[in-house]
């Protein structure tokens, strides 16, 4: 399911028509078109299949998983630096995008670079567990979960798995 908000610039109601043109729009929107995976499971699979996608499309990326931050395919030593210097790379030209990875427990430590992410894709919260619904670990994701989605830019987009119940039935985050 992608919730999509309702644009109230008729400008902004028109669907990019390329990478492109999405990277245009970001850098006139002042977002750095960083895409954040967040989810209580398999993040990094999600990741590692977005990633192919850009290398296959040719484009210049850079991750930071639990692993550590990675920019065009090569591990770098520690991570906020790595980090930062991806996001000046990005901002300079010299990466086409980044994709980070979101833990629940560190949402509230880690800023999106500008303030907004132009995408949230989230895999899963309970997958489905009934015994999950209720945990601390749970309320501890469904709090980073709305400050995530406040921190969705404007024409930004929010990627929920339907199939996890415990993110389609909440009505606070589409």
């Amino acid at each position: 399911m992608i919730a999509e908000p309702t644009p109230s610039d008729p400008q902004r109601s028109t669907r990019p028509t390329g990478f492109t043109d999405w990277r245009a729009r970001l850098d006139r929107d002042r977002v750095a078109p960083v895409i954040a995976v967040a989810g209580s499971q398999g993040k990094t699979s999600v990741l590692r299949a977005v990633e192919s996608i850009f290398r296959a499309g040719g484009y210049r990326f850079a991750s930071w998983t639990d692993r550590g931050v990675e920019i065009e395919g090569e591990w770098q030593r520690g991570e906020l630096g790595p980090w930062s210097r991806a996001l000046t790379r990005l901002a300079a030209g010299g990466l086409d995008i980044a994709i980070q990875e979101l833990d629940w427990a560190t949402v509230q430590t880690v800023s999106p670079p500008g303030g907004r992410y132009p995408v949230v894709a989230v895999g899963n919260l309970c997958a489905n567990s009934e015994a999950c619904f209720f945990t601390a670990e749970t309320l501890q994701a469904r709090r980073a979960l709305r400050l995530i989605k406040s921190n969705i830019a404007t024409a930004g987009r929010l990627i929920l798995n339907a199939d996890d119940f415990a993110l389609s039935d909440d009505g606070d985050l589409t």
